[in-house]
């Protein structure tokens, strides 16, 4: 069966970008599932729930004001260098709908003290 990296792989370019996962996953003649196919997905269910129970190195808010397409907001995570391995944009669905037509995250790396674009989307939605 698929690695428990190759899994998270999937996972971050699948359900990562709002999409469905489909995993594919073998199914014996007899109905049942392969042990190591039940294993690992365990550990990706487990990898799952530490990533949704992180807490949050920061948390920043905005909207746009009324006519502008624009929002810049900006995430002071202090002095002290991090790695971040992952960022939620969410929009809040239940108050405004699908707002957002295009975004992008751009990063300031920290030796050189450029900003480097890390990600863009034509889409959030719920996260």
């Amino acid at each position: 069966f698929k690695s428990l990296e190759t899994l998270v792989n999937t996972w971050d370019r699948t359900v990562g970008h709002s999409a469905n996962l489909l995993l594919g996953m073998p199914i014996g003649y007899d109905g049942g599932v392969p042990r190591t196919a039940e294993l690992r997905l365990a550990e990706l269910g487990g990898w799952v729930r530490r990533c949704d129970d992180a807490l949050p190195l920061n948390r920043t808010s905005g909207a746009s004001e009324q006519g502008s397409h624009t929002l810049r907001l900006r995430l002071d995570l202090g002095d002290a260098a991090r790695n971040v391995s992952r960022v939620v944009i969410s929009e809040e669905l239940a108050a405004t709908g699908q707002a957002v037509l295009n975004f992008s995250l751009s990063v300031l790396e920290l030796n050189g003290g450029e900003w480097r674009r890390a990600a863009e989307g034509e889409s959030i939605g719920h996260k």
